[in-house]
């Protein structure tokens, strides 16, 4: 499993959690990425995995919600993966927080 079960759902537009980007207007999914502090947060990333992503994206067994989990490179093995769309919006400074 990814992510811890009980969490509340992050801002889906679809059961699937695809969303659009209010900024670039691209597809993405939402997860639950594991932050700094243990927390589980709403990370956009781009809809459809490539072989340069990072991130591993499964839905929770009883919750039905999306979590991340970034990959060390040594596990990564070619696998196609999620890519945070912060690294990919031309608008994603805008997003950030201090």
């Amino acid at each position: 499993m990814v992510g811890g079960e009980g969490v509340s759902t992050v801002r889906n537009s679809r059961p699937d959690g695809e969303d659009t980007c209010r900024s670039c207007g691209a597809m993405i999914v939402w997860v639950r990425l594991v932050a700094a502090n243990g927390e589980h947060r709403p990370h956009p990333l781009d809809s459809v995995p490539k072989s340069d992503g990072t991130i591993e994206r499964k839905r929770g067994k009883t919750s039905g919600t999306w979590y991340g989990r970034v990959i060390p490179p040594v596990e990564r093995n070619g696998r196609n993966l999620y890519r945070s769309h912060f690294a990919t919006c031309p608008e994603a400074q805008a997003w950030r927080t201090s």
